[in-house]
């Protein structure tokens, strides 16, 4: 009887930790649109380029949570000697009622944003635009997964008048499991 239980047990915790290892698995099959956002699902490694920026590099993972009608991020970004400089959380998801995606992200540093973004399955580009801060600032990113394994990405902030007030880009590389 003993080697029963051992035996359940031992079960019982690896299917628990292939349940929270898996997430929710994928994107809900109820909204179709959401099979765009599975580009980010996964763990990637994340080269920088900006001026004035700290950051050169980083790791991000992404899993569906809430039965694949979310997609969570989680990672870090990097200066060049390694030291961690900020930290993030975001979610995707599509919006039905608004036919548009939508995103949510919050840093460690007690920033957070908004945005609302176009899918160009064609081009495999997602295109997002970010709400406008108190100083009237938004961002455009743009994040091309026509090559496989790699998020190629640029984020460009705009002020009120039009005026380019900063960039930064990127290229984010799939890891091998």
């Amino acid at each position: 009887m003993r080697p029963l239980i051992v035996a359940s047990t031992v079960l019982a915790f690896l299917a628990c930790q292939w349940a929270a290892m898996a997430g929710d698995g994928g994107p809900s099959d109820k909204v179709p649109e959401l099979k765009a956002l599975d580009h980010y699902a996964g763990s990637w490694d994340v080269e920088i380029t900006s001026k004035g920026l700290p950051f050169t590099k980083g790791k991000v993972t992404a899993k569906w949570i809430l039965d694949g009608r979310f997609l969570q991020q989680a990672g870090e970004l990097q200066a060049k000697d390694g030291s961690t400089v900020l930290k993030y959380s975001s979610l995707m998801t599509y919006d039905p009622a608004k036919k548009v995606y939508r995103s949510w992200i919050f840093l460690s540093d007690g920033q957070a944003g908004d945005s609302e973004a176009t899918w160009n399955a064609k081009g495999r580009v997602m295109t997002s635009v970010g709400r406008k801060d108190e100083k009237g600032v938004f961002s455009t990113t743009t994040a091309d997964f026509s090559e496989a394994g790699v998020e190629n990405w640029k984020i460009v902030y705009t002020d009120g008048t039009g005026k380019v007030v900063s960039e930064m880009s990127g290229k984010n590389t799939r890891q091998k499991k």
